[in-house]
């Protein structure tokens, strides 16, 4: 006798087949998945992309991996901590892009790091809330969300420019922000809890990025090599996902729009340089009244790429652009093109300042960063004690 199938059994196999999957689904999201760049890095609706708070990982960079760690406010950290948004000491909040970040090396090799461990922390807190690819537009954003939504106090903003703030300005400039309200926040938390725990929308996440990323090498075809070699992926895939919105492939075709260090001295590239100076410039004058409004004083930095150092010009047009806007406007200064095309007795000895062929900063980059910093604060003190 056939046993018959009833409405309840199905629901009983439906709910059968829907535990034995979310199982399988999160053994195997334990096993396979990896705290990668891919776990910490997440879209953000007011200033565009973020860390995500407290993650542990392995991040890369193009072939080095290095240790991961955000705090509670999405900054990267030493460790997993919690920061209060009130301040019991002085605090220095640090804004920049890669460099400031530190990709390619741990938190204590990153000159903020480093500051961390030459400078009385009893009185003297430091926080580095830089992240891949921020431009003035992004920095002005993020110190607005930070301060007036978020509640964060810090007496004091150092914010780090080069030139790769020129392209990102063009590629930023028609992005809108929208403050996220409780729902939306509320699935963000979610998205980013499930994407990283469930290996189904982990995978289907892996693929969008993947077709988000061909689409982006389809128009600039310049970077067809570097999909070749599998420790350029991560990188690639980082990098193209700041495209995203961007829609002029004249340009994104164009192998020169994508080295911006030649921009300022490109004859086709001019009036997009100064375009992207201006546009620059338009946000560093709103983070300065931001700053202003909130008593937080600021300093602009200002560092050199590998082409740059190579001019042995210790104060070129970029420097000279920042440089005036910073005077103007009553804005702290610090060049640090001197500081590598003239450098310590250590350069003498063969110490290397770039990871190879890279423009960023290795460890005793970091150092030569840092030691240029510590100079500057002990300059601020004695002034001040002078006053």
């Amino acid at each position: 006798m056939k046993k018959k199938i009833t409405i309840r059994n199905i629901v009983f196999l439906i709910l059968l087949m829907i535990i034995v999957f979310a199982v399988l689904d999160q053994s195997l999201a334990r096993i396979l998945i990896k705290n990668t760049d891919r776990t910490f890095r997440s879209p953000h609706s007011y200033y565009h992309h973020d860390l995500l708070p407290n993650q542990k990982a392995v991040a890369s960079w193009y072939n080095i991996k290095y240790p991961f760690y955000t705090n509670s406010l999405g900054f990267r950290d030493a460790e997993i901590r919690y920061i209060p948004l009130q301040k019991n000491k002085k605090r220095i909040l640090f804004m920049g892009d890669s460099h400031t970040e530190g990709v390619g090396v741990s938190f204590n090799e990153t000159f903020t790091g480093q500051l961390i461990e030459k400078l009385d922390t009893s009185k003297i807190e430091i926080l580095n809330a830089a992240a891949v690819s921020y431009s003035p537009r992004i920095y002005h954003l993020k110190t607005k969300f930070l301060v007036e939504e978020v509640g964060l106090k810090f007496d004091e903003l150092f914010v780090f420019i080069d030139l790769s703030d020129i392209q990102n300005e063009i590629v930023y400039q028609d992005f809108e922000p929208e403050l996220p309200g409780s729902l939306k926040k509320l699935h963000s938390g979610i998205k980013n809890r499930l994407v990283n725990n469930s290996f189904t929308l982990n995978t289907l996440s892996q693929f969008k990025q993947k077709r988000q990323t061909v689409r982006f090498l389809k128009k600039a075809a310049v970077f067809d090599e570097y999909r070749q070699k599998e420790e350029h992926v991560d990188a690639l895939e980082l990098y193209a996902s700041f495209f995203d919105g961007f829609n002029n492939n004249t340009l994104l075709s164009n192998p020169q729009f994508h080295g911006v260090s030649g921009w300022l001295t490109n004859e086709n590239f001019s009036e997009l340089a100064q375009t992207g100076l201006e546009l620059g410039k338009k946000n560093m004058l709103k983070l300065h009244q931001l700053c202003k409004e909130h008593a937080i004083s600021m300093t602009i930095s200002v560092h050199p790429w590998q082409e740059q150092i190579n001019l042995m010009q210790p104060e070129d047009k970029y420097v000279l652009f920042w440089k005036t806007f910073a005077d103007e406007n009553g804005i702290g200064f610090i060049n640090l093109y001197p500081a590598f095309i003239n450098p310590p007795v250590s350069a003498a000895l063969g110490m290397e300042f770039f990871i190879p062929n890279d423009n960023h900063w290795n460890k005793n980059g970091h150092w030569l960063v840092a030691n240029e910093l510590e100079k500057y604060f002990n300059y601020q003190f004695e002034f001040q004690t002078l006053k």
